[in-house]
């Protein structure tokens, strides 16, 4: 892997799995990053500062939620005070912005900041609810 990657400085993205145990990543560039969401299935990430109070309340419940999933979602975090360009590049105005990466679609999780919430969204992802029409409903 070539790290001479112009002006793009390493960006610390930790993995959460579920027994809980953080492995850290360090990826290089965006397109790193796309290709390791692409590559690794769902992905949950949180953007945040560690100021914020909402976002250090947040993280926790991220990792409480993390243990409930097998490896069908992975979690990450990103700290915006760090990668502040990365994260503008990604449109992220605000703390903490959790966004669901699966494949090239995006969901932001707009939810309340609860290991409850986090999991009903999750859930809803890997169990969409599905409506069946008959011919005599189009009618």
């Amino acid at each position: 892997m070539d790290y001479n990657v112009g002006s793009y400085s390493p960006i610390n993205f930790e993995i959460h799995n579920p027994s809980g145990i953080i492995v850290k990543f360090i990826i290089w560039t965006d397109g790193l990053l796309l290709s390791f969401l692409l590559e690794n299935g769902a992905c949950l990430v949180d953007f945040y500062a560690p100021w914020c109070p909402p976002c250090m309340r947040l993280l926790p419940e991220l990792r409480k939620a993390s243990r409930q999933f097998d490896s069908t979602i992975n979690f990450g975090t990103i700290d915006c005070t760090i990668h502040a360009a990365f994260c503008r590049q990604h449109n992220i105005r605000s703390y903490p912005t959790t966004i669901l990466y699966n494949n090239t679609q995006q969901q932001q999780f707009l939810g309340e900041h609860t290991v409850t919430s986090v999991v009903d969204f999750l859930q809803d992802f890997l169990n969409p609810t599905g409506i069946f029409f008959k011919n005599v409903t189009y009618f």
